[in-house]
């Protein structure tokens, strides 16, 4: 199974890549993109992630499709996803070396939110990265979030299996963290 989601991210990542050659001013392939590098960081051991500068290159991406898409939710989303990861990879170092924020994080969830209040995803990302954060202490926070993810209308497959994965973690979460812990290992984008 491990390298059937390896090879699947490896095939991700290059459809990315080919769009990115189809169309250089593609938002969607950057995003996907980094999408498909934090995926990667995630499952590579940490210094295979910082040997292939996953967080440094779906950083750069990120903001490629900001600088195109100053509004765009997901892009917004996802940079608040790459500053939650890369702190609770590489903590204090991942900090400094690829100045990661916390508050930025936060703000950047919270900006994507605010330009689509009818995303469900983007509450369900920012409650997995609180509650791999801080299980307890993010609790209410991110059972809040997923309430609102559960409540919203789902347009796509994609939307429909967020809305899935928040109900299933809700659930985990009111059992308590350590069975949240389990579920959020669970869930990938």
């Amino acid at each position: 199974q491990s390298r059937d989601v390896d090879g699947a991210l490896a095939r991700a990542a290059d459809s990315a890549r080919s769009a990115l050659e189809l169309d250089t001013h593609s938002i969607d392939a950057r995003i996907n993109l980094a999408l498909a590098y934090g995926m990667m960081g995630k499952r590579a051991t940490l210094s295979e992630a910082i040997s292939r500068n996953y967080a440094g290159r779906g950083r750069r991406l990120i903001s490629e499709a900001l600088a195109l898409d100053p509004n765009n939710a997901r892009a917004h989303a996802l940079l608040g996803a790459w500053h939650f990861e890369v702190l609770r990879r590489g903590g204090g170092m991942g900090a400094m070396a690829y100045g990661a924020r916390l508050s930025s994080g936060v703000s950047e969830f919270r900006r994507g939110m605010a330009l689509a209040p009818d995303d469900p995803l983007i509450p369900l990302q920012f409650a997995v990265a609180l509650l791999q954060r801080d299980a307890v202490g993010n609790a209410a926070a991110a059972q809040h979030l997923l309430a609102r993810s559960a409540s919203l209308t789902a347009h796509d497959a994609l939307e429909i299996a967020a809305q899935n994965n928040a109900h299933r973690l809700a659930d985990a979460l009111a059992a308590g963290p350590d069975a949240a812990r389990h579920v959020v290992s669970e869930i990938t984008f």
